[in-house]
């Protein structure tokens, strides 16, 4: 039978077979605030500090050997989490810091001398192309020497991906997202910032019917997710929809976070690991659905609203 690796235990040095170049990011606008903003508020959103404290639990269910190998692949995913306890919810927030910037992450899955698993290597989207769940990658220019190929194909059994889920608008949709909330920056189109830059007022342009513009988009293309762009004193909206998307967004990170662990219980299965994890004490996506059906229909108020809206997680 095969001895399973200690939790602490760092992996035996191991070659990467497939080719990594630097990872190119979006092009995004210096200016277009919401696209950080936004990515930033998806991760900090699923952060559960001092779990005990806040009444959630979260644990790995399976005998002490399986959990062991279970742990083992947390940490995997960053150097500094062997010896600390947290290393799910910091796998977890390193996967969703893939999503919420590029809609999906892709992983190698690379496997020591024995056949087991020595490290999960995160790799950028940019240059890769997905066939038939395999994968393939071209290396940028300059990342590899004249010895090595700049095409390298990685096996399905090697890749594990995973995507944005589907009622957030999947992989697609999240990539349409993301690149329409950098075209909208938040301080004026360039003409009107260059025009300020050198002195000058620039004629027959309001900047209030701007703004107006732009916050009425960015309610428009965030509407699946209920982001508040932080703004805590909306002008154009009523105090109705915003407890209403305040719900909305509560939902949309409960079902990524829901998400990712469940596309971790997978990846166990797939490596022969027979142990899983398990998150309670946090409400589920179908009870603040439901919540917020009750305060359309006037049977809670907003106060009852915002203890589901912002649980004590931290």
């Amino acid at each position: 039978m095969r001895t399973p690796r200690n939790f602490d235990e760092r992996p035996k040095p191991r070659t990467r077979r497939f080719a990594v170049g630097p990872s190119v990011s979006p092009s995004v606008d210096a200016f277009a605030l919401d696209f950080v903003m936004f990515t930033q508020d998806l991760q900090s959103s699923l952060l559960i500090h001092d779990a005990d404290e806040s009444g959630v639990s979260i644990t790995f269910e399976g005998t002490d050997e399986e959990t062991t190998r279970a742990k083992h692949i947390c940490a995997l995913l960053d150097e500094h989490l062997y010896h600390r306890r947290d290393s799910v919810l910091k796998a977890v927030s390193k996967v969703v810091s893939y999503l919420a910037y590029s809609g999906r992450a892709l992983f190698e899955i690379v496997r020591d001398a024995d056949g087991q698993v020595a490290d999960l290597s995160q790799f950028p989207l940019h240059g890769t192309w997905l066939v038939c769940g395999n994968c393939m990658q071209v290396a940028p220019a300059g990342a590899v020497n004249t010895a090595e190929s700049r095409y390298v194909f990685l096996r399905r059994a090697d890749l594990w991906r995973i995507d944005m889920p589907r009622e957030l608008g999947g992989y697609d949709g999240h990539r349409k997202l993301l690149a329409n909330l950098s075209r909208w920056p938040s301080l004026g189109p360039k003409f009107y910032r260059k025009d300020m830059e050198v002195g000058h007022w620039p004629k027959d342009f309001v900047i209030k019917d701007y703004r107006r513009a732009y916050e009425m988009n960015r309610y428009r293309l965030t509407r699946k997710w209920g982001w508040s762009g932080r703004d805590w004193h909306p002008e154009y909206i009523t105090e109705y929809y915003q407890f209403y998307r305040l719900l909305t967004f509560r939902w949309a990170t409960e079902v990524l976070r829901r998400h990712v662990i469940e596309e971790f219980n997978i990846l166990f299965r797939r490596l022969g690991i027979a142990s899983s994890i398990r998150v309670s004490g946090l409400p589920s996506p179908e009870f603040i659905l439901d919540a917020r059906s009750r305060m359309q229909r006037g049977e809670i108020d907003f106060a009852e609203a915002s203890k589901i809206t912002a649980p004590p997680l931290h």
